[in-house]
């Protein structure tokens, strides 16, 4: 009992380990996926203020001429312009001079603003650079009075920032749109047009598998991780169970072997006692008693060897030698021997052949073992009131099949997988065996017949079993 309760315990500690380490693993891929989508905006903002600012020094690029030779700073005049915010750009390359009498500035343009807390925004005055006249500002002054509608610059912004985003190897799908008031969805990042007011807000829509596709290693590992723990303990608990099975099994075989030897011993002691110890002057008697010993000798000789045929088989020792016999005088041979349990229990015997000689060829006493355990099976386990055996025997193209069925109790289906197992006995009556055994009988036959290249198949009857021995090589 307490070695139960230990084993459930176990179990129960196992299951617990198991679910506390798929919460753990369940929580660290769900930070690793939303760590991943804030990388992705994170990175998606960085590229939408670069873009802007590859706009702007493109633009400021194109603006800016100077026609004094050794001018290295540009100053602009900014009508409109809202309060406290100013923007002063200066040259950082060096002044180049053209085939023409002017000199043009590079476009690395330095921009300064006024700082922003905001780290997703950034920005400008994009609206100023599209509205300006280089014929109407001499001396190398811009004047820049009016500002212009960003939508259009937009279809230049989402280039920029498309081109940017394949460079960062980023496919998640995105939107930029032109409002003035902050969208509803979340945005990842957001310029800000100074001298017109307006925004460009991007707004991410992220896709599972993009995401997904991105920490697939750390996905693939937590899965084998955990598959792998999962498995172990799933062999682990199951190998208990066997064991646990096995231990009871042979607990059984033994429990049924000392009843099994102490029997026949007891009965043997029994007659020897009576013939040593009586004056027995009669003959009849005499033979009686030793008919009885005999017949509990001739048992434990039997026990001994299926016994040592179990140890024969586990050690691969059985030599098979072929000959020719025939399969229906083999049958009645068998039924002959087995004629006073027959005659004991009232079994009705109906043999169906479809030839009366039927020749094989294989291990005669081998297959003699076979079919004397499956009679005695269906001798043995047919406790109905009315019980019968029917065996037939017939040809098959070069093969012959046995086929040996009763009309005993149906072996219930949780059990039929397991009834060619070592030790294994089907319980009977809230798992008390009414009939004692060893467990080997049907392990013994499956064993030989699969050694002689046969086939054994079981299949249940609405009212009673059949055992079929396929495959016996014919002497065609």
């Amino acid at each position: 009992m307490l070695k139960h309760i230990k084993t459930k315990l176990g179990n129960w500690m196992m299951a617990m380990s198991l679910l506390l380490l798929g919460t753990f693993l369940g929580f660290y891929l769900f930070s690793t996926y939303a760590t991943e989508k804030e990388r992705i905006e994170r990175e998606m903002g960085y590229i939408f203020s670069n873009s802007i600012k590859e706009i702007e020094s493109k633009l400021m690029g194109n603006l800016i001429k100077v026609t004094n030779k050794g001018n290295n700073q540009i100053s602009i005049n900014i009508d409109h312009m809202p309060k406290n915010n100013v923007a002063v750009f200066t040259s950082k390359t060096e002044i180049k001079k053209s085939g023409k009498k002017e000199i043009r500035l590079n476009n690395r343009i330095e921009r300064r603003t006024k700082d922003i807390d905001d780290d997703k925004e950034v920005s400008g005055m994009l609206s100023l650079m599209l509205k300006v006249n280089r014929k109407d500002s001499p001396d190398g002054i811009l004047k820049l009075q009016q500002a212009s509608n960003l939508k259009t610059i937009l279809p230049e912004v989402k280039k920029q920032f498309a081109l940017n985003l394949i460079k960062g190897k980023i496919s998640t799908p995105y939107t930029i749109v032109v409002d003035s008031v902050k969208p509803a969805d979340n945005y990842i990042a957001k310029y800000n047009d100074i001298p017109s007011n307006q925004r460009l807000w991007v707004t991410a829509q992220h896709k599972f598998g993009i995401i997904i596709k991105n920490i697939f290693p750390q996905v693939l590992t937590t899965f084998l991780l955990f598959g792998f723990v999962a498995l172990s303990f799933f062999l682990i608990i199951r190998a208990d169970k066997k064991r646990q099975e096995m231990f009871q099994i042979k607990t059984d075989f033994i429990s049924n072997m000392t009843h099994e030897l102490k029997t026949p011993i007891a009965t043997i002691s029994i007659a020897l006692e009576a013939i040593e110890r009586f004056d027995l002057q009669s003959i009849e008697k005499k033979m009686e008693y030793l008919g009885i010993a005999r017949l509990e000798a001739d048992k434990l000789s039997d026990l001994v060897d299926k016994v040592m045929q179990v140890s024969k088989m586990t050690d691969l020792e059985i030599k098979s030698e072929q000959e020719v016999f025939d399969l229906n005088a083999l049958v009645r041979e068998i039924l002959n021997e087995l004629q006073p349990r027959i005659k004991d229990k009232k079994l009705e015997i109906l043999i169906e052949n479809s030839t009366n000689q039927l020749e094989v060829v294989s291990d005669l006493k081998s297959f003699n073992t076979i079919v004397y355990n499956l009679l005695d099976n269906a001798i043995k386990y047919n406790q109905t009131a009315n019980p019968r055996i029917a065996i037939s025997s017939k040809r098959n193209g070069n093969f012959a099949e046995l086929e040996v069925t009763d009309n005993g109790q149906t072996i219930p289906a949780d059990f039929r997988d397991k009834i060619f197992e070592k030790f294994y006995r089907v319980p009977q009556d809230g798992q008390i065996h009414n009939v004692k055994g060893h467990g080997l009988g049907l392990y013994i036959v499956e064993s030989l017949a699969k050694r002689m290249g046969c086939v054994i198949e079981y299949f249940a009857l609405p009212n009673g079993n059949s055992f079929i021995i396929k495959n016996i090589q014919t002497n065609a």
